[in-house]
């Protein structure tokens, strides 16, 4: 896919929205947790759950302290064996309620690599 750009961006912030949007019409943009088309467990857009990373900033969203929760949620997450009907459920369950991010989180987490490198960048033309 080439990606043609006919009006150059200047805002960092407008630069951001744009991206986002990029990005999750490219990898689906979904509030609860969904297997991608690599069955690996995801949450918003495209945060693969199994990648530590991914998975520390999505509980660091969602306020998950406690280390045993952490541990609990994480053995789910990387049992190869769950289905992606039981996905949900089993962390849902684990989790104590509903296991899902709203968009305002989603975003949180899309830019939070993004502003932390912000600084040490050059600012755009």
């Amino acid at each position: 896919m080439a990606i043609v750009v006919n009006n150059p961006i200047t805002d960092i912030a407008e630069f951001y929205r744009q991206l986002r949007n990029y990005v999750g019409q490219v990898e689906g943009d979904k509030e609860i947790p969904y297997w991608d088309s690599n069955k690996i467990p995801t949450i918003g857009v495209g945060f693969n759950l199994r990648a530590q990373g991914s998975r520390e900033a999505v509980f660091d969203e969602l306020k998950i302290t406690d280390s045993a929760l952490r541990k609990a949620l994480t053995q789910i997450i990387t049992d190869t064996s769950i289905s992606e009907a039981e996905l949900g459920p089993r962390l849902d369950e684990i989790y104590g309620q509903p296991f899902i991010m709203t968009s305002a989180q989603i975003d949180n987490v899309f830019s939070s690599p993004l502003k932390n490198t912000e600084a040490h960048q050059n600012p755009l033309p």
